[in-house]
């Protein structure tokens, strides 16, 4: 199997780029510095609006994850409640129903620490990501900018809020 270069990675699914763009008129066709670094712009500005699609998505599943559990929880604790009437070996059935209820929101609990906490792990990755795109995004514009001889440059990334 062939090693990936960084050019099909760029052409990859991941982030569709249109090869077909015209490029705004702040950016000279002579300069092809200029081009590069708008093409490099361009592609950083997509993977960080990637990376924001991502961690909204995942905060929106995390949340639809912990919103079941808790309902499932609170239906277990509903029936636990029902039979707190009956006093511990009263009846066999009740206190195997007793244990299973207890057994099941216990599990429900477990399952619930562990969704939040690989959410935040997540979502800790995505921000240390995010931050290095952002990072290298600025440096680019500066660079740009730098570059421009006061023209003004165009900027592709509008953090979303």
């Amino acid at each position: 199997m062939p090693k990936e270069t960084a050019l099909d990675f760029y052409n990859s699914d991941l982030i569709p780029i249109d090869s077909s763009r015209s490029y705004p008129n702040t950016i000279s066709r002579d300069d092809p510095l200029e081009m590069i670094l708008f093409d490099e712009t361009l592609f950083l500005s997509n993977v960080i609006k990637q990376i924001e699609g991502e961690v909204f998505e995942r905060r929106k599943l995390g949340e639809d994850i912990e919103e079941e559990l808790l309902s499932k929880i609170g239906a277990y604790r509903k029936s636990l409640a029902s039979i707190s009437h009956f006093a511990p070996g009263y009846k066999l059935g009740v206190d195997r129903t007793r244990i299973h209820y207890e057994q099941q929101i216990d599990a429900l609990e477990k399952e619930l620490r562990n969704e939040r906490l690989n959410r935040l792990m997540e979502m800790t990755k995505f921000r240390r990501e995010l931050v290095d795109f952002v990072r290298e995004y600025q440096s680019l514009t500066r660079t740009h900018r730098l570059l421009s001889d006061g023209k003004p440059v165009y900027d592709i990334y509008v953090p979303s809020e």
